[in-house]
């Protein structure tokens, strides 16, 4: 299943939320390589700041991929498609990628990119949102 809900005052969504079952595979798992597909569908509601909020059913096609390179170093990735149901040239695009370097037992460092594109944003807003962070992560 996938449950989410949040805001997005950049992209003028004063709340959302989204639910929806999904079926996922293991294609493969070696060599420190692991690879997931997944089928599912999704319902979602959006709020914005600045229109009338909209309910969307999609079809989602989703992958993830970890990467552990080394004892200190990994990489993951995890691209998402969601289609609309009633309307295929309507879709919404999510892709992010980690590459984390192990700085102590539970502390890393990060390098983190994720790119949204949405074909229907709220008015005034890029269909594109590129982002590039940096953080340190705890793990307990």
């Amino acid at each position: 299943n996938l449950v989410g809900g949040g805001y997005d005052s950049i992209r003028k969504i004063d709340s959302r939320y989204e639910i929806g079952p999904g079926l996922g595979y293991h294609i493969f798992n070696t060599n420190g390589m692991v690879l997931n597909g997944e089928f599912g569908a999704n319902y979602q509601v959006r709020n914005f700041s600045n229109q009338a909020p909209d309910e969307k059913f999609f079809f989602r096609f989703a992958e993830d991929f970890t990467w552990k390179i080394s004892d200190k170093l990994s990489f993951d990735e995890k691209a998402e498609v969601f289609a609309r149901m009633e309307t295929w040239g309507e879709y919404r695009l999510r892709y992010e990628s980690n590459l984390r370097y192990l700085l102590l037992k539970n502390l890393t460092l990060n390098l983190t990119l994720v790119d949204l594109y949405d074909t229907s944003p709220a008015k005034d807003v890029s269909k594109n949102d590129l982002q590039i962070r940096s953080s340190v992560g705890i793990t307990f």
